[in-house]
This record gives C-alpha cells, sequence and structure tokens, in this order.
C-alpha cells in the first residue's frame, strides 16, 4: 500500500494552484474539468496534490465547502488488490461511493473515510503515474497539459498524513482503519501543557509505507479542539512531506513567500546542551546556526543519536486555523 495522492477541495482553484506552484515548487502538470467540478494535478517529485473546485452548485466541492473550508477530502491509496480492500469494506459496512471502475489498465472505487474524509483505492496493476492517468480517466478526458513552472523538487515523498477526531472516539475510529486496513499499531502518546493536550495514536500500513496519525484533544483549549470547531468536525489537520536537505528546502519556500512556526531562542540553548549531553556530532557549527536560523526543531532517541529528526511546522496555508504541512 502506498499514497497515491492528496486531494484537496478549494473555494478558488486557480489561486490555490498558483500557491503551491510559487511557495512549494510543484510541478503543474494537466487541468481537467466537467460540467460542475475543475480539476488540477501537481507534483513535487512523488508527491501528488490535487485540487478541485466548484463549477457549478451541483459540484460535490460546493457541497463541501458549505459543511467545511476548504482541505483535503481525499487520501488515495494504491493497492494490491481492489476486490480484497472492498470485501474488508463490506465487512465492516463501509459502502463504496463509486463502483469499481475500470479503465485501461487502471481499476478503482472510491470509499467513506472517518468522517467526511473519502479514500479512493487504486489497484496498483502497471507502473504509469498512477495520479495523473486515474483523474483523465476518472474526468473522461484528455485535459490540458500544462507548461512546468518550477522544476524542483523539495519534497520527495509523503511521510505521514494526521487525522483529528472527536474527544472519545480515538479508540474506535483506530480500530476502524485496523480493521479496514490492516494497519499496525505503532505507538502512542500523549501530551499535554497548560494551553493545549491531545492524545495520539499512530498507525502503518503492513509494508511500512503509510504512516496514519490520529488525535483527539484531551482538554477543550486544545489545539486539536480549536481544529475540530474551525473545521466543523473531524478531518486532517496536516501532511507531513519528506525533503533530502530540509535546510534548503525551508531556506526556499522562506524566500517564495512559506511562514513558518516559530520557536523560542531557549530551545536552541538547550538544544546545544542536548548536542554535548548525547555526543551528537551530524552537524558542524555552521549547519547548527543554520537551523537555528530556520526555526527547525531536532529530536532523537537516546539509544539511537545516529538517527535524527528534523521537521518544522508551517502556519495554515488557507485562511482558516485548520490545515498545515510540516
Amino acid at each position: 500500500m502506498e499514497i497515491d495522492h492528496i486531494h484537496f477541495y478549494v473555494d478558488d482553484l486557480a489561486k490555490r494552484r498558483d500557491w503551491f506552484i510559487q511557495t512549494m515548487g510543484c510541478e503543474a502538470l494537466f487541468t481537467v474539468a466537467n460540467d460542475h467540478t475543475a480539476t488540477e494535478v501537481l507534483k513535487s517529485d512523488a508527491v501528488y496534490f490535487v485540487l478541485s473546485s466548484a463549477i457549478s452548485s451541483t459540484s460535490p466541492v460546493a457541497q463541501y465547502l458549505t459543511q467545511h473550508p476548504p482541505g483535503v477530502t481525499d487520501i488515495a491509496l494504491r493497492v494490491r488488490s481492489l476486490a480484497t480492500q472492498l470485501a474488508k469494506a463490506d465487512q465492516i459496512q463501509v459502502s463504496p461511493q463509486t463502483i469499481p471502475t475500470l479503465s485501461g489498465r487502471l481499476k478503482w472505487a472510491k470509499i467513506s473515510g472517518w468522517g467526511s474524509l473519502s479514500h479512493t483505492l487504486i489497484e496498483n496493476t502497471s507502473p504509469v503515474d498512477f495520479c495523473p492517468a486515474f483523474f483523465r480517466a476518472e474526468m473522461h478526458t484528455e485535459g490540458s497539459s500544462r507548461e512546468i513552472a518550477n522544476p524542483s523538487a523539495d519534497f520527495t515523498q509523503i511521510d505521514h498524513v494526521v487525522l483529528n477526531v472527536e474527544t472519545g472516539t480515538l479508540g474506535q475510529v483506530v480500530e476502524w482503519y485496523r480493521n479496514l486496513f490492516n494497519f499496525q499499531f505503532q505507538q502512542t502518546f500523549q501530551i499535554q501543557t497548560e494551553t493545549s493536550g491531545l492524545n495520539s495514536k499512530v498507525l502503518m500500513s503492513q509494508n511500512g509505507q503509510v504512516y496514519f496519525n490520529i488525535n483527539e484533544p484531551s482538554s477543550s483549549k486544545s489545539q486539536i479542539q480549536e481544529f475540530l470547531d474551525e473545521n466543523r468536525g473531524s478531518g486532517i489537520q496536516h501532511i507531513a512531506l519528506k525533503t533530502p536537505n530540509i535546510l534548503q528546502a525551508v531556506r526556499q519556500m522562506r524566500q517564495r513567500g512559506m511562514k513558518f512556526l516559530s520557536v523560542p531562542a531557549t530551545y536552541y540553548s538547550q538544544l546545544t546542551q542536548r548536542f554535548e549531553q548525547s555526543k551528537v556530532s551530524q552537524f558542524s557549527q555552521v549547519e547548527i546556526q543554520d537551523i537555528k536560523t530556520q526555526n527547525i526543531l531536532v529530536d532523537w532517541q537516546k539509544n539511537r543519536t545516529e538517527s535524527i529528526l528534523l521537521q518544522i511546522f508551517s502556519h495554515p496555508i488557507f485562511e482558516q486555523r485548520t490545515f498545515f504541512l510540516s
């Protein structure tokens, strides 16, 4: 199992497309449309983003935006056997939203996810680019190719996705996804501060290619609860992207206008002490200064100092304080 693409429903297609190109450095592949919905397909290396907006009031995008702000509506997954996945969905009473469809070498179906989220399941039967081929087939048009606006590839893969759910439903949602996709339980953690709190469980596909984090608020002031209020229900809060060089990628995105969360200076004085105590030596003094300048967070396990996580969180990318990237 792999993530094929992330599908957003948005209010202004041209505006959002241009943001992904100009700020994220994505390539614009092509556009397709039918009588009610227009769709743009963009990519960065193996990461595909799909943006759709309404042409008419009959569009599913128009209906979605009456209930939620712009955001992720579908996480599409490549699966080995569509029939097997649909059988599992039937066992837990998840009816397909669309029947299995065959177009050339592509076979797919869409099923309901948690809340307003859906999952398009695409049978992995050939080495074609599934996302572009899928949308050309689904929209019943060849579409029109676009000139590549920015051929850079800051991001090479989707690391994980994060689903926020209502208080008291975390266990139910975890079991639901484990039964549906045979996800394995990876870890659990809790975060509690004076102003926020959450409970989180991490699920992983059997082949280790899909990580699905599920959060619920543990206090009324939780940032997770703020998302649920703004989003008017559960939904995808953020997507984490892998990059081969986070310092370079963040530097370039800042120059292109991306805004990131700031980190207190005290964090980096403590980080220097942690480096010394743990004898972490992967970074030069110049790199450590660059990490501080770019406000990048650094973490590692005590017994695995050779494996270091560097990450940063963006501000919400839409006007509402809902979806962001990391």
